[in-house]
This record gives C-alpha cells, sequence and structure tokens, in this order.
C-alpha cells in the first residue's frame, strides 16, 4: 500500500505505477515520468529527480539493491531488508518486466519503539545504572551488535539517510527487542569518500544528521565497539569482488567511491593495537550492561 512507504517521493512512484498498470499501460521510466507529470503536477525535472536521485547512473531502487548486497558480502544479510532485481510477467498483456524489489520488514518503527519506551522507563529514573538494568529488560544484546554492525554497513555504503524512522526493530522469543531492518537504502552510495567531512558538510547547510561517521579524520575507528566477525569480514572483502557485486547497478565512480570507503574501515581495523583482541572488538556473549 501507499502508506507502506517512509518517503513521499516512493509514494508518488508507487501510485503512478498503480495508476499505469489499472489503465494497461506499459510501466517503464518514460510512462512513470509523464505519469508524475500529469498525475500530480509535478514538472519534468521533479520527476526525473525522484526517479534518478544522485544521476541516472545510480537509480534509487539500484542502490537498495546494492546495499543489499554489500550487506551478503559482510556477512550482515537481514541487517538490511534484503532487495533484489526480478523480471516481473504481466499476464494481461504478456509483456515482461525488470525492476527491483525489497522484502517486508518485519518488526516496528525504531522511532515510535524509542519514543514509547523513552517514556515508560528513562524519564522514569535518574541513575544511569538504574536505565541500563530496565533497559536490559526491553532489549536484547544482540540489538546493540546489529544497531553497531549497521552503523558500519551505512558507513560503506555511503547511506547520509539513516534514522530512526527507516530501520524497524523485531522482537525475539522472549519479547525483547532483539533484531535490526534497515529499510529506505536509496540515499547511499553517493560521491562522498571522506564521511567525516561529508556529514559535516551536511549539517552546516541545515541538516538533520543524527549518524555519525565509523572512521574519524585521524583514520582511527570511532565507533566504541563492533562485532568481531563483522571486523573480520571486512578485512578479509577483496575491493574486485566489491566491484564485480556492484557493476551492473552503480556507475563507476560510486563503485569507487564505495571501495575507499571499504578499505578505509579496513585501515583503521589494522589500526588497532591488539589487532582481533582489542576491546573494541566483541563476540556475541560480550555485548550487554558493559557495551550499553
Amino acid at each position: 500500500k501507499e502508506d507502506a512507504f517512509y518517503r513521499d517521493d516512493n509514494k508518488a512512484i508507487y501510485q503512478a505505477i498503480i495508476n499505469l498498470y489499472s489503465k494497461s499501460e506499459p510501466i517503464d521510466i518514460i510512462t512513470l515520468k509523464a505519469e508524475l507529470d500529469n498525475d500530480y503536477g509535478k514538472s519534468k525535472k521533479q520527476a526525473e529527480d525522484i526517479l534518478f536521485a544522485y544521476g541516472k547512473e545510480n537509480n534509487i531502487t539500484n542502490r537498495n539493491v546494492a546495499t543489499s548486497r554489500m550487506a551478503a558480502l559482510l556477512g550482515l544479510s537481514g541487517i538490511v531488508e534484503e532487495s533484489k532485481t526480478v523480471n516481473v510477467k504481466d499476464n494481461r498483456t504478456g509483456n515482461t518486466y525488470k525492476g527491483n524489489l525489497m522484502s517486508f520488514a518485519k518488526g516496528k518503527d525504531a522511532e515510535k519503539v524509542s519514543q514509547k519506551k523513552a517514556e515508560k522507563y528513562g524519564k522514569k529514573m535518574d541513575n544511569i545504572e538504574d536505565k541500563i538494568k530496565s533497559a536490559q529488560s526491553v532489549f536484547a544484546p544482540s540489538l546493540q551488535k546489529e544497531l553497531c554492525s549497521l552503523q558500519v554497513l551505512d558507513y560503506i555504503c555511503g547511506q547520509n539517510d539513516r534514522k530512526r524512522g527507516n530501520y524497524f526493530i523485531e522482537k525475539d522469543d522472549t519479547g525483547r527487542y532483539a533484531h535490526v531492518h534497515g529499510i529506505d537504502n536509496d540515499m547511499s552510495f553517493g560521491t562522498g569518500v571522506d564521511f567525516a567531512k561529508d556529514l559535516d558538510d551536511l549539517r552546516d547547510v541545515g541538516w538533520a544528521v543524527k549518524m555519525r561517521p565509523v572512521v574519524g579524520r585521524n583514520g582511527e575507528l570511532t565507533i566504541p565497539y563492533m562485532d568481531k566477525k563483522l571486523a573480520q569480514n571486512i578485512i578479509s572483502l577483496d575491493p574486485d569482488i566489491v566491484r564485480f557485486v556492484l557493476k551492473d547497478l552503480l556507475a563507476p565512480q560510486f563503485i569507487e567511491n564505495t571501495v575507499l570507503r571499504l578499505k578505509m574501515v579496513q585501515d583503521a581495523i589494522k589500526k588497532e593495537d591488539k589487532g582481533f583482541n582489542s576491546p573494541r572488538f566483541k563476540e556475541d556473549g560480550e555485548w550487554g550492561a558493559d557495551t550499553a
């Protein structure tokens, strides 16, 4: 449904597709631009901006698929919802259309969860130890690990639009919030490489950027903790594999920027004094009150 989309431009594209389908008209970039222009009063330039954000070589749905593939390479499948390129046949016309689909995210909007839990638990307690103890009854340790892993993935993918409104939190069998599912990954793979500088620039022009870079200006990790297995996967990931996996989705300059960000994280991990034995890298059983 239209209201399942977080971004207004994605809602507009979805409704335009439904309109074209109801009229038995072909669904492609040309007809979508025309439908947006006709039904939404948008100029062709505005319609193109929606369909081709960051340039035609890097359209919004391709970025969702690219993020999903990067997550799989790093062993983070499930941290973001799976997106893939598919061929869909219209049985009424016999035409086959190629497009990208994302699986439905489980759980609840993190923005709503955080507001509700803050009102119920955080505001009633002045002592930080009491807040942590209370939070442990609501949030599983795996949630900490997955949130940190999502931050690392977003850094490598150049995602500058991750906020609580575009990831979901799912409960486990014990009823605690335990798993993260990122959605709306269409602002990934931009032109920036020095993400610390990019975020500073965005704040300078008034953007409400909530995320923080994983690698600081000094080339060292700024994230307090990282899943040890993820760190090992990052080190072992060959940049040529990244180039191969993304080549059908993104223009070369976006792929090379992704490779550069990957190398920045790899170099930062290698700077840790004790290697993978650094206290920054955590095993599954080491997440909890001490890392909250």
